[in-house]
């Protein structure tokens, strides 16, 4: 049994926190993106399959993948997570229009990221995910609406941490 003041095992605290394991797997899954592009690019390249650019240019690609990838993949994910708090925050009146305006500013681009993400947030918390709080996924008014009460009851029991 753990002591109260003792500090938890990294392996555990990261197993404790879905938004870490998620941040891991984004960061993990952007590299090796960038690392598939880098090898087609190569592949294309010296089986002559490129359109007749210089040999430095070859990098250009998969260096852009690997700066690009990442940065789309978090904005995408922030976006999800803002999405989810103010949904949750605002109730079901709100989360049903901010679905509606963010469909129609991104062209769904957005409801096709948002539900790749429930799904895969879905898999993350069935593998590795052992914390207390509630999963929220984006397209469940019911997974908000428990996060919600279980933060209410925190705050009512008096927990911070």
């Amino acid at each position: 049994m753990q002591a109260i003041n003792e500090p938890l095992p990294l392996g555990k605290r990261i197993r404790g926190n879905y938004h870490l394991v998620e941040v891991i797997e984004i960061g993990v899954l952007s590299i090796l993106g960038a690392g598939i592009l880098l090898l087609l690019t190569m592949l294309m390249y010296f089986t002559g399959g490129s359109t007749g650019e210089d040999p430095e240019s070859i990098f250009i690609v998969p260096v852009m993948g690997l700066c690009g990838l990442p940065l789309a993949l978090l904005v995408l994910w922030g976006s999800y997570l803002l999405y989810i708090r103010l949904a949750r925050l605002g109730g079901r009146l709100v989360d049903v229009l901010l679905w509606v305006v963010c469909a129609m500013l991104t062209s769904s681009v957005t409801f096709w990221a948002w539900s790749i993400f429930d799904v895969n947030r879905w898999i993350m918390a069935k593998l590795f995910y052992r914390g207390e709080a509630p999963i929220e996924y984006a397209w469940s008014a019911n997974s908000k609406a428990a996060r919600k009460a279980w933060e209410a009851a925190r705050k009512a029991g008096g927990f911070n941490g």
